[in-house]
């Protein structure tokens, strides 16, 4: 009997545009996905760094130029198989995949009982060199509800949390779900122009806030000091702002901390049968949300959310999960108006603040 070395396989490949950055990661921050162009495969990482899969390229079922379905051979321990993926391109560094059951056979992977697109959820990713992008949807609006994030690393909590809190998140690692009570510490700053000094040095001593109604240029004029925690109502209405205080910023007024506790930049956007999908790094965190907007029938209010997931309703999910926020927008503004309004009420102070200046040396 003579054996004769077989023929290497001829394989297909991922997209052009999926192995350009080489180094993705999923927002929830328990994956990693990185090209290797060594032998043309995918390693799926866990959050420690270890490979969880490798998966290679079987066959190619549909491609366009921003999306692509294939059939991966995929490798996890001693098990192997194969699986239904889709690539869709959303921006330049932001993608989604869906994979689905394993299947002992090519043909069989992308059947509808091993892969139901409409009932299998989107894994979103953002390459780890993305840079700030300009935000969509920019203008200033009234909003209700926080926006985040539900998720935080530990590594970030102030050294005034509960200590339970603290022995819990070294039993489950580095990330866990923020729930409503602990969304309320605040977080460290990440990439200010101020040291953090001088920053605590001018908020703790005066803060001007713009009235929550939009009836007039009344001002507030209060030391910080004065409020113990400083406590928002989130259920009031406050004003989000995207692309206002910087093309690549969304942002919350009035907020208690300089210290990014509800600040994003922008890295991509799309949008998506008439839904808007942000993706964005939290500024106190760098870790990964999508903001989902959709606008109501009524055409002047909408539902913002927050999540470490793009949020799509299906027959599996028709409302949002414990892992996302929402809040609702009630109104728009564009940025303009928001600086006018604020420099009216800053001449304001001034003038306010040269007639006491003036009055109390005149007293002497």
């Amino acid at each position: 009997m003579t054996l004769r070395k077989a023929q290497p396989t001829e394989r297909c490949d991922f997209p052009t545009w999926f192995k350009g950055p080489k180094h993705w990661h999923a927002l929830m921050g328990n994956a990693g996905y990185v090209f290797h162009p060594s032998d043309g495969s995918m390693h799926i990482l866990k959050q420690s760094g270890y490979m969880e899969t490798r998966a290679l390229c079987e066959q190619i079922n549909k491609q366009t130029e921003d999306e692509m379905q294939a059939v991966v051979h995929y490798t996890t321990g001693c098990k192997s198989g194969f699986m239904c993926m889709i690539f869709y391109r959303r921006d330049t560094y932001v993608a989604e995949i869906q994979m689905g059951k394993p299947a002992s056979r090519v043909e069989d992977a992308c059947a509808l009982d091993h892969f139901d697109t409409s009932k299998i959820s989107h894994v979103t990713l953002l390459a780890t060199n993305a840079s700030p992008d300009k935000c969509l949807m920019d203008g200033s609006y009234r909003i209700r509800g926080r926006i985040g994030p539900p998720y935080m690393s530990s590594r970030h909590k102030r050294g005034h949390a509960h200590h339970h809190h603290d022995t819990y998140h070294r039993r489950h690692g580095t990330l866990s779900f923020r729930n409503s009570e602990e969304s309320e510490q605040l977080w460290q700053s990440a990439g200010r122009s101020l040291s953090p000094r001088h920053r605590r040095a001018i908020s703790q001593e005066i803060e001007i806030v713009e009235d929550p109604v939009g009836t007039g240029t009344d001002i507030e004029v209060r030391s910080k000091r004065d409020s113990p925690g400083c406590t928002i109502n989130y259920n009031s209405n406050r004003r989000l702002r995207i692309g206002c205080t910087r093309h690549d910023v969304i942002d919350m007024t009035p907020s208690c901390s300089d210290e990014g506790d509800e600040e994003y930049l922008c890295h991509g956007q799309w949008q998506e049968n008439s839904t808007t999908f942000i993706v964005a790094k939290h500024v106190g965190s760098s870790h990964g949300v999508c903001i989902t907007f959709k606008q109501n029938p009524d055409g002047a209010t909408g539902n913002l959310i927050v999540g470490d997931s793009c949020f799509r309703s299906n027959p599996n999910q028709l409302t949002p999960s414990d892992r996302h926020l929402v809040s609702n927008i009630t109104s728009f503004s564009t940025c303009s108006d928001t600086s006018s309004s604020i420099a009216t009420q800053i001449n304001v102070f001034s003038i306010v603040f040269c007639v006491l200046l003036s009055s109390f040396f005149a007293s002497r």
